[in-house]
């Protein structure tokens, strides 16, 4: 299972309060779509459903969370 602390992800990491909406993106054809938003005190709940697809779709995905100021947390599942 992956560290699930914050900002344990690749590259820039979002600081988050929980109060904040944050948008799922999944990258599988070289273009980010939105999966869904969701409120940032679920954070630990939604990766934790982002490594069980990651492990299914492989290298083929890309993860990441964006907040409100388009800031991006890569998010390394693999």
């Amino acid at each position: 299972m992956p560290d699930l602390r914050e900002g344990a992800g690749r590259g820039a990491v979002v600081s988050t309060d929980n109060h904040e909406t944050l948008t799922l993106q999944i990258n599988t054809s070289g273009a980010w779509r939105n999966v869904f938003s969701f409120n940032a005190s679920q954070r630990r709940e939604v990766f934790r459903v982002v490594f069980i697809l990651g492990q299914v779709l492989g290298e083929s995905a890309r993860w990441c969370f964006v907040d409100g100021r388009g800031k991006r947390e890569w998010l390394d599942v693999q």
